[in-house]
């Protein structure tokens, strides 16, 4: 997975084997864990994991803002992808959505052509948002959630380059303050990602 650091002391995740990549320097500020460590739960953890027994790799190449919307580093991106691809990774979760980049356009497809099997969340932008990147890259496998009765999540971008529906609606996850439900496409993305690895 590429995503936020992980809280490897989240009792969801501390017997769990993971491995963690971080291109960033220690530093004052302690980085906001809440996004990776809900992903990398859905993915390992003994309590809601869908691979609970696989060895995790966890790169950092995202920062969670004050107001829990994610920012890529594209540099710290392309080290990640370098970084799972050496270490024989062959599915990689992309949890996360930013705006259409020529250079990140060029990352994902050197991925792809290294046998990296991509999926991605799909948007959480509504219907009328633009597709969303890296999900709408044609070397991606797009995500979009839904709830238990397959309706679309309300929030979830729509387009034809989304490839599956995933449960993202009110999905146990750790949170800020312990566990708790939530919603949206970066939920739904780590469903995909486990099919594609089990």
């Amino acid at each position: 997975m590429v995503d936020t650091p992980i809280n490897r002391t989240h009792p969801d995740l501390e017997t769990q084997s993971i491995q963690q990549w971080s291109s960033a320097e220690p530093g004052p500020e302690t980085p906001s864990w809440t996004h990776g460590t809900a992903i990398a739960s859905l993915l390992v953890s003994q309590t809601h994991g869908l691979l609970r027994n696989a060895e995790l790799y966890a790169a950092a190449a995202l920062q969670q803002q004050a107001d829990g919307s994610l920012r890529l580093d594209l540099l710290a991106f392309m080290q990640a992808l370098d970084w799972l691809a050496s270490n024989d990774v062959k599915v990689v979760n992309l949890s996360f959505e930013t705006a259409e980049n020529p250079v990140l356009s060029l990352v994902l497809a050197r991925a792809a052509e290294r046998g990296l099997i991509l999926t991605a969340a799909a948007g959480n932008g509504g219907a009328g948002a633009q597709p969303a990147h890296p999900a709408a890259h044609p070397d991606v496998i797009a995500v979009t959630a839904v709830d238990r009765r397959h309706r679309i999540y309300r929030h979830a971008n729509r387009g034809a380059y989304i490839d599956f529906a995933a449960p993202g609606v009110n999905v146990e996850a750790p949170g800020p303050r312990g566990t708790r439900r939530q919603s949206g496409t970066s939920l739904a993305a780590p469903f995909v990602a486990a099919a594609a690895a089990g």
